[in-house]
């Protein structure tokens, strides 16, 4: 009965781990980032969640943070880029 209870419980979070992986893999093609991008992004929801002020627009606030982590991503990703070439021509 328990086990029963915990995968039912489990099913949201693992239904948004799927089509968070799916949003974030048609924007970011290594999926090695992929899953550190998803589990950051949960890692935000939980934090933030009790900040949340209108339940409706949960949906919308998770994929607004998704779009987020991944800019994040490219932005200091080039970042590194950036510096790694700069210490080249030095």
């Amino acid at each position: 009965m328990v086990s029963t209870m915990l995968a039912a419980s489990d099913l949201p979070w693992q239904e948004l781990h799927g089509n968070l992986r799916a949003f974030i893999g048609r924007r970011v093609r290594n999926q090695a980032d992929v899953d550190d991008l998803v589990q950051r992004v949960l890692l935000q929801i939980v934090k933030g969640l009790g900040s949340l002020r209108d339940a409706e627009r949960l949906h919308a606030w998770v994929y607004r943070t998704a779009r987020n982590v991944i800019v994040d991503h490219y932005r200091s990703s080039t970042a590194r880029r950036e510096l790694a070439s700069g210490d080249a021509e030095d």
